[in-house]
């Protein structure tokens, strides 16, 4: 969650390092402590966002 929202890693988002978590096996679906889970954020992602190579693993994670 910290890497999609920004509080880790470089820029607005990392989600390069969300989908080297995800391909490690970090679970997709634990909620942050307000709710929002990784689905949420990527639903509000631009598509400027996630670079085009990691998009598949994030969907396939994601069960998108």
């Amino acid at each position: 969650m910290a890497h999609s929202t920004g509080k880790r890693g470089f820029g607005l988002g990392n989600w390069s390092g969300v989908a080297d978590l995800l391909e490690k096996g970090a679970d997709p679906t634990v909620p942050a402590p307000d709710g929002t889970t990784l689905a949420n954020l990527f639903a509000m992602a631009s598509r400027y966002d996630i670079h085009p190579d990691r998009l598949p693993a994030i969907r396939k994670a994601l069960g998108l």
